[in-house]
């Protein structure tokens, strides 16, 4: 981020490890580090949310914790934002990770792939550039921000995948099981509801 005017938000969901006192320590040497944390376990999706809520900049950057996405990469999402997208999301094209959960990605990926004609690599990347105006009119809740790539397609604006470099996770452990794909489904559903009916979602004018 040399030459650029940025802030960088992280959000401590009352890890047990020592997260906070680093972030501490840190934030000593960086004073464009800002600390959020959690007293109590809010979970992935309240921590992000929270994150976009507090941001202040006019491109946001999301980013896991756990470093098998490289920061370094950064700079390829920022560039194709500039091409006039929206959204630019990662595409893990060589991911890092179980064989069972590779599967699956692609799996889903290719589902809604064919409900909504159109090619998507790798909707729940966590790695993803937006514009501020783009986030505003995303819907927050609960575990839906997985699907912001989705939602920002289904409302009209424009979004692209980029391939990232994915790393081997050194840090922490996923806690993705079958109920928490379940639970994604379940997701999916309620996010296709969101665009029928009377009621649907729609752009908002800016």
């Amino acid at each position: 981020m040399k030459g650029q005017i940025y802030e960088i938000i992280a959000v401590d969901d009352a890890s047990n490890d020592n997260s906070l006192q680093i972030l501490g320590k840190l934030q000593k040497q960086l004073p464009r580090l800002r600390i959020i944390h959690f007293t109590s376990c809010q979970g992935k999706w309240v921590a992000l949310r929270t994150g976009l809520e507090k941001s202040l900049g006019k491109v946001i950057i999301t980013l896991d914790s756990d470093l098998q996405d490289d920061p370094q990469e950064v700079s390829k999402l920022l560039h194709k934002l500039g091409q006039g997208y929206d959204v630019v999301s990662g595409w893990r094209k060589e991911r890092v990770d179980p064989l069972y959960k590779v599967l699956i990605s692609k799996l889903g990926n290719l589902l809604v792939s064919l409900l909504v004609k159109h090619k998507f690599q790798d909707l729940n990347s966590p790695f993803k550039v937006y514009r501020r105006a783009i986030i505003d009119n995303l819907p927050k809740e609960g575990s839906l921000l997985r699907f912001t790539l989705l939602f920002a397609y289904k409302l009209g604006y424009k979004i692209a995948e980029v391939p990232v470099v994915h790393r081997v996770r050194f840090y922490g452990r996923s806690k993705f099981g079958m109920i928490k794909y379940m639970r994604i489904i379940y997701d999916l559903i309620l996010v296709f509801l969101l665009f029928t009916g009377s009621g649907r979602l729609t752009k908002q004018r800016q």
